[in-house]
């Protein structure tokens, strides 16, 4: 790859299956030790093993301009994931990590955790299909739990089951960093919808959760819409083929799920126009009594925005007074 020794200008390169093996990503990482623009590199199903993994974990070491690695699919065990971990304590450019569809194990995991603890720049870390259970998953979801610059977490089509969503159920109970958490698939039933929903409950970070083929049944859809009265962030939340028995159209619960979601995208519209206003008008500065009359009235009763807007322009357009 002496082409990315010498190019001053590609920003993103694709080579997945293109049967580059462990010599070909070693050549790729040789490439990278000099070049200083390519930002983005997916090189999945390459079979790039460990060995691979590790030329490419020195090159982090030193480069500075890569911000997306994409290596889904590479024969990639513990070893390999320990050497990209260990190259995180050097590099904090690197932003998003792709690890699916490999045998990084419970010990790939506990390096990507402590890594995690010093490192500020990974924010997405996708590690789905990695033959993780509720162990492995227990190192990191305490490390996040204490803050961090993770916003998205991908463990999908991992073994999770109950007790590894326990785990990140007291994540989410103390992190406020995460934001997008995909679990599809991570075989899970109504006691691991209970423990995410109480997680659910008070978190104010998270915006996005995917549950989609888990056996969470009517009794979780339950404690997660008893959960979403109190949560004010959480906008998305996908739930296909979810297997509850009996059930195959909307149900009454899903309907008023998708009322609580609603309700939190319309705050973050309210939130975004008050933002506006601040520089406008003294009487509706962030954290006034009028903001926060305006904040309730627009989440009251999933009562339509417009006429609160007509209020608030009402108001900015009277003069203050003397």
């Amino acid at each position: 790859m002496e082409m990315l020794a010498v190019n001053r200008s590609l920003q993103y390169l694709d080579l997945s299956a293109n049967y580059l093996y462990v010599d070909g990503t070693k050549a790729i990482a040789k490439g990278l030790m000099v070049n200083q623009t390519l930002e983005e590199l997916s090189i999945s199903s390459n079979e790039v093993e460990d060995e691979g993994a590790k030329a490419l974990a020195t090159t982090l070491r030193t480069n500075r301009s890569l911000k997306v690695l994409v290596l889904h699919n590479n024969l990639i065990t513990a070893r390999g994931a320990k050497a990209l971990a260990a190259s995180l304590n050097k590099n904090d450019a690197l932003q998003s990590l792709h690890l699916c569809e490999n045998s990084i194990a419970a010990s790939g995991v506990e390096a990507f955790a402590k890594a995690m603890k010093r490192n500020s720049g990974i924010k997405k870390l996708h590690i789905a299909d990695n033959e993780l259970g509720a162990s492995a998953i227990k190192t990191i979801a305490r490390v996040l739990a204490k803050g961090g610059a993770l916003t998205e977490l991908n463990l999908s089509h991992n073994r999770l089951e109950d007790e590894g969503i326990k785990h990140l159920s007291y994540m989410l109970q103390g992190t406020q960093c995460v934001k997008d958490l995909i679990l599809r698939r991570t075989r899970f039933h109504m006691a691991g919808a209970f423990a995410l929903a109480l997680g659910i409950r008070g978190n104010e970070s998270l915006q996005f959760l995917d549950i989609s083929y888990n056996r969470i049944q009517t009794e979780g859809l339950n404690h997660l819409v008893e959960a979403l009265k109190e949560n004010y962030t959480l906008k998305r939340l996908l739930m296909k083929k979810r297997e509850m028995p009996g059930l195959h159209s909307i149900s009454p619960k899903e309907l008023e799920m998708q009322r609580y979601l609603q309700r939190n995208i319309n705050n973050d519209i309210l939130e975004m126009k008050l933002t506006l206003l601040l520089g406008t008008h003294e009487r509706v500065g962030e954290g006034s009594d009028l903001y926060k009359a305006l904040k309730n009235k627009a989440i009251a009763d999933l009562r339509p925005l417009k006429h609160v807007w007509q209020f608030v322009w009402e108001l900015n357009n009277t003069p203050s007074m003397p």
